[in-house]
């Protein structure tokens, strides 16, 4: 990011471990699109543990590439600071979704959703290296936060940074629980191995939630929800609930993994056949109208043209730091101070044009009100000399330029040509230059 690649214009979500930034990709032929940055929280920077597991992130996001998984287009580091860049997902999360759609869905909604996160969990788990063996990936933080629908109706696994595979760099530490506890598997839970029917177990807490509009395991602590996640007291759907679905909720919500779905597919597979008729016939043209109904138009940041600009990699370590509705310029100004008080620079000491009047001791060149300079200059010019001696007379007076130079006649004449055009968008001058 500390080339003029990536643009990033403002916050939009943040974790335990990492960040989302909006922003925008520029190809070296020019052409913009859209993308999502994320890069691992500034307190975390310097832990080693939390480094690998966003590396691991990366390492596995790189090798999937699948219509329900969120793409990760490249990463890199800046300063220290890692970060993605995703593909950018015009929508909202799942549980986002469901607190403005809901707090039940359709039938035919939920269903939808949950095949497609299956679809996309099918393909990760399956995933093999170039030389053709299994990565072994186990996503385990299968959550509402962690799927995306986009405004197009597209539904999207996001977000592997806890997930397990072959050929990891991090390793859990032994009774650390990672993950969203009210969504985690009762293995997971217990401190056992996990394979791939964890996160089944996931898509079925969220297919319960989706019909029911109720939370199935939170708790109002951390420890009692635990407690029912590890005990998996599974409350009846309801008599709404086809019998066939209920069934298929039932067995991803298995206490045992070994009375679940053997695979994604299976499970999607199950549900396909246990849908009716009205319910089958759900599309993408159908979630995207629903989505429609809670979400406005598509915000400025999303359609507007990019400002590209070199960000020092200083800058771009300290972004994280900015208030998260603060914008591209002012991030950059929040840290241009943050690096100058670092510095021990202080407003007195710099050397910008922010400042109207300064002096300078041994003789050196001097500074006047800017305004006053520039109507000076133009009167001058209107009263008949020339830009040569114009600057003559400045450089005579010890008037120096904004950058500390001397006067030239193209200064002279650039600063004239830019009053004057000012002037007249202003309506103060109507006459030509």
């Amino acid at each position: 990011m500390s080339s003029a690649r990536y643009a990033v214009s403002k916050k939009i979500d943040a974790g335990g471990m990492a960040e989302i930034w909006m922003g925008r990709a520029r190809t070296n032929d020019g052409f913009v699109r859209p993308v999502a940055i994320k890069r691992i929280l500034p307190h975390l920077v310097s832990d080693e543990h939390f480094s690998k597991l966003f590396l691991d992130e990366a390492r596995i996001t790189l090798k999937l590439s699948h219509a329900h998984i969120v793409q990760t287009l490249d990463v890199g580091s800046a300063a220290g600071v890692h970060y993605l860049v995703m593909e950018w997902i015009d929508g909202l999360n799942l549980r986002s979704f469901m607190a403005q759609a809901g707090p039940r869905l359709p039938l035919g909604a939920a269903a939808y959703v949950a095949r497609g996160v299956l679809q996309g969990l099918a393909f990760a788990h399956d995933a093999t290296d170039l030389e053709g063996e299994p990565l072994q990936i186990v996503h385990r933080d299968v959550s509402p936060p962690n799927v995306l629908i986009s405004r197009h109706g597209e539904v999207k696994v996001a977000d592997f940074g806890l997930a397990r595979a072959r050929g990891r760099v991090s390793r859990t530490q032994p009774g650390i629980i990672q993950g969203k506890f009210a969504y985690m598997s009762p293995e997971l839970v217990r401190g056992h191995a996990v394979d791939r029917r964890a996160d089944l177990f996931g898509v079925g807490i969220m297919l319960w939630e989706m019909l029911t509009g109720q939370r199935l395991f939170k708790a109002d602590n951390d420890q009692e929800t635990l407690r029912r996640v590890r005990d998996c007291q599974v409350p009846p759907l309801g008599r709404d609930a086809p019998p066939l679905v209920a069934a298929v909720i039932g067995r991803a919500l298995a206490r045992e993994p070994v009375d679940r779905f053997p695979t994604a597919r299976a499970m999607h597979d199950a549900l396909l056949d246990a849908l009716p008729s009205d319910a089958l016939r759900f599309t993408a043209f159908d979630l995207a109208d629903l989505v429609a109904e809670v979400m406005p138009d598509a915000p400025p940041d999303v359609i507007a043209a990019p400002l590209f600009v070199d960000v020092p990699a200083q800058l771009v370590a300290l972004l994280g730091q900015v208030d998260p509705t603060a914008d591209l310029v002012d991030a950059l100004a929040a840290g241009v101070t943050r690096l100058e008080a670092a510095e021990g620079i202080t407003h007195d000491r710099r050397s910008g044009g922010d400042r109207r009047k300064r002096r300078r001791a041994g003789g050196g060149r001097r500074r006047t009100d800017r305004q006053a300079f520039v109507d000076r200059v133009l009167v001058l010019l209107d009263e008949g000399k020339t830009t040569r001696q114009v600057a003559d007379q400045l450089n005579g007076e010890g008037l120096s330029t904004r950058s500390g130079g001397p006067w030239t006649p193209k200064a002279i004449a650039q600063l004239a040509r830019r009053a004057r055009a000012r002037r007249r968008a202003s309506g103060e001058d109507d006459s030509e230059v």
